[in-house]
């Protein structure tokens, strides 16, 4: 039987910070893995926490210049990707031209979707 399956992208919410926190925990601890890296345990929990605070002021700042948008599959999260204005590598290799331009942040998914999306 083939399920079908429903979209949506939207932006963070309150009700969905606990379930983004779950998707960097295992997308980041993922990526340390297969690159070998998965025994620098404090990394990859340094990375993850710094993941959920960046999210969560987001949500508790009123004026963030941060956005976090998740994808959901049925309803479950499944990845996030975040927005903001552009770091200061960007500012300073490109001389300030794209100062006005946001940033894109990095892109997490959880394995058992990464197929759905395309993703290897």
């Amino acid at each position: 039987m083939n399920e079908t399956k429903h979209l949506t992208i939207s932006t963070l919410t309150e009700g969905d910070y606990v379930s983004t926190c779950r998707v960097f925990e295992e997308s980041i601890s993922d990526a340390f893995y297969k690159e070998g890296l998965g025994h620098l345990l404090e990394d990859i929990q340094s990375e993850t926490d710094h993941k959920k605070q960046k999210a969560l002021s987001s949500l508790e700042q009123a004026n963030s210049d941060i956005y976090f948008f998740i994808a959901k599959i049925n309803e479950k999260v499944v990845g996030t990707i975040s927005y903001g204005p552009c770091g200061e590598t960007i500012q300073i290799c490109t001389e300030h031209q794209l100062d006005h331009l946001g940033e894109l942040g990095s892109l997490y998914v959880l394995s058992g979707a990464r197929d759905w999306f395309g993703i290897n």
